[in-house]
């Protein structure tokens, strides 16, 4: 929201009614990807395939919601910035949706369900502190010398610092994605199991 009202000097009215809109569109949104999730049939799984797609896209959106062309302004700087910001939701859903379904793929038992979605909400609450704790000492060094507020942020400051997380933001989840896919070797003390109709992999003793 800084961004867009301060950098791009959009309304903060405005931005508030389009994020509303963007949570009521969710509302819609997150059911239907639901459904598309579960029907899908890949021999990757129904689960990897958009979450492989859904962070590629969403972290390419989120460089063009930070990196609005100069000669706008007025109405088509406004209809950039709300077209982007509800893209850049569509495309998180496509990933957000299918990392939480299979979560209880993993296990039948409630608590090791409950073990290992609080420990990925916990790993992506420090991971949201940290970006917020970082960003503030980032931006002022990557901003170039068009400052446009009184904290030395610029808009290319911004642009330049979503590049650098939509890159960690591919490294961390496709890479896992396809580091997952690779073969366990028959000499570890586990056998890989690959459970069927899904993408989630088992490990058992022998």
């Amino acid at each position: 929201m800084y961004y867009y009202n301060v950098v791009l000097g959009v309304s903060s009215a405005f931005i508030g009614t389009v994020m509303m809109l963007a949570r009521i569109f969710d509302a819609i949104n997150d059911p239907l990807m639901g459904m598309v999730v579960a029907k899908t049939k890949t021999k990757w799984g129904k689960f990897r395939p958009w979450l492989f797609i859904g962070t590629l896209l969403n972290a390419v959106i989120l460089y063009f919601m930070f990196a609005a062309p100069p000669t706008l302004d007025g109405n088509g700087l406004i209809a950039y910035a709300a077209f982007t910001y509800i893209l850049w939701g569509v495309t998180y859903t496509m990933m957000d949706i299918p990392y939480w379904s299979m979560v209880p793929s993993f296990t039948n038992d409630p608590k090791d369900r409950n073990l290992v979605a609080t420990v990925a909400r916990t790993f992506s609450g420090i991971g949201q502190g940290l970006v917020s704790i970082i960003t503030p000492l980032v931006l002022p060094i990557l901003s170039d010398g068009m400052t446009t507020t009184d904290k030395g942020y610029s808009a290319s400051g911004f642009s330049k610092w979503a590049i650098i997380c939509g890159i960690a933001k591919i490294l961390a989840d496709d890479g896992v994605e396809w580091i997952d896919t690779l073969p366990i070797s028959m000499e570890q003390p586990y056998e890989y199991l690959e459970a069927r109709d899904s993408d989630i992999v088992k490990l058992r003793k022998n």
